[in-house]
């Protein structure tokens, strides 16, 4: 790999996008264009980003029994929203798309 290529290699970032929900329905819509999706945080490293991710459901599994019996729709959308959500590179063209 050439210095310059290496460069500019290193300047890719990554964006944790959660797919945005239907209008008055907090249902998640997987098939949005990525650059429709919620930018939820930026990283370094896909490793960092793939982490949080992880984090998130975590952190969704551990509501009590009561919770989980009787979750709000918006806990339930958000949830979802975390299971589908997607570490994407800083230049995906996909992210330019209109």
């Amino acid at each position: 790999m050439k210095p310059r290529h290496a460069a500019a290699f290193a300047l890719v970032g990554w964006y944790l996008l959660l797919p945005p929900t239907f209008p008055d329905q907090l249902k998640v819509n997987i098939d949005a264009p990525i650059s429709k999706w919620e930018h939820y945080a930026a990283f370094d490293s896909a490793q960092d980003c793939e982490s949080t991710i992880q984090y998130l459901n975590d952190q969704d599994k551990k509501f009590t029994s009561a919770q989980r019996a009787n979750p709000t729709t918006d806990e339930q959308s958000r949830a979802e929203q975390h299971v589908m959500s997607e570490c994407i590179a800083t230049d995906d063209p996909r992210l330019k798309e209109k």
